[in-house]
């Protein structure tokens, strides 16, 4: 630890800056979502209908009103 460093400790500055924590929002057009598969598994892959994030947004809307109120974030 350098002079510097310990002097910071000491009076209690903070070492590091935190901010907000940061998503990443998928928007894909409907049905073109991104599908991961394995080799051989194309199939099955395809008629798992996962739901993404953006999907399950727009079902919540469409099943709760209070929820209309919320960004997609």
């Amino acid at each position: 630890m350098s002079p510097p460093e310990a002097s910071w400790h000491i009076n209690e500055f903070p070492m590091h800056k935190n901010t907000h924590t940061i998503y990443r929002l998928r928007v894909h057009l409907p049905n073109r979502q991104i599908v991961v598969f394995r080799l051989g598994y194309e199939h099955e892959a395809m008629e798992r209908n996962e739901v993404t994030r953006l999907t399950g947004w727009f079902a919540l809307n469409r099943i709760d009103p209070d929820a209309r109120q919320y960004l997609y974030s």
